[in-house]
């Protein structure tokens, strides 16, 4: 998602806004006021300094360089649009195909939690979050599992992992049990991460590489 440059001015109506991609030689520009978009421009590089004097004339200024924006809700802010309404999260990665990697997901996912003492219900209102979302999928505080199974999916998969917390193992948890016991003891009990661990046994170690590469019987008895 591209970062944009905000310019605002208050008008009787409400705080009016342009906002213009950071980079790019032919840059989306948006006015927008309310919730609602007003304008959608391209500005190419040749135009863009007389478009920006054009609205400091008309009192605009700079609010700053690095917003997002939310074009659903028509709204810039500093907050990637994925994590507006996550409370807390453990770490984040960043699939080629975020609906792809839901639909490969959810099988196991679902039958991790049906070993568990959590309600299916929650998991499935996770992954339908994660499937809205345009970049990310995140693992909220609310359980190790989610963290879990997104960390064992990204470094499987190669997908780049962002935490919360200092630096994760380098390898993923069905190879490294015990470092990523420590590396969430951080954010959960250790005996939740344990139990965590022993409901993902089966499901990762077996199935979690989605079809497309095959663990062998050495790293599945690791994970056991």
């Amino acid at each position: 998602m591209d970062l944009y440059v905000v310019y605002t001015r208050q008008t009787a109506q409400g705080q009016e806004c342009w906002g213009i991609q950071s980079t790019g030689d032919s840059r989306l520009a948006y006015r927008t006021m309310g919730g609602a978009i007003l304008e959608r421009r391209s500005i190419t590089l040749s135009n863009l300094g007389s478009s920006i004097a054009h609205w400091l004339r008309k009192g605009f200024c700079c609010a700053g360089n690095a917003y997002f924006f939310d074009e659903d809700a028509a709204t810039f802010g500093t907050e990637h649009p994925d994590f507006r309404g996550v409370q807390g999260y453990v770490l984040f990665c960043m699939p080629p195909d975020i609906a792809q990697a839901v639909i490969d997901i959810e099988p196991v996912a679902l039958q991790a939690f049906a070993g568990s003492s959590i309600d299916q219900s929650a998991m499935r209102q996770w992954l339908s979050e994660q499937e809205q979302n345009s970049e990310f999928m995140i693992a909220p505080v609310t359980h190790p599992i989610y963290a879990l199974l997104l960390a064992e999916t990204a470094i499987n998969h190669g997908w780049p992992l962002f935490t919360a917390n200092p630096k994760p193992p380098n390898q993923s948890p069905s190879s490294a049990r015990m470092e990523w016991v420590e590396f969430l003891s951080t954010s959960f009990a250790e005996q939740q991460v344990f139990a965590a661990l022993s409901v993902l046994g089966f499901s990762v170690a077996q199935k979690l590489m989605f079809a497309s590469v095959e663990l062998n019987s050495t790293e599945a008895s690791n994970f056991l």
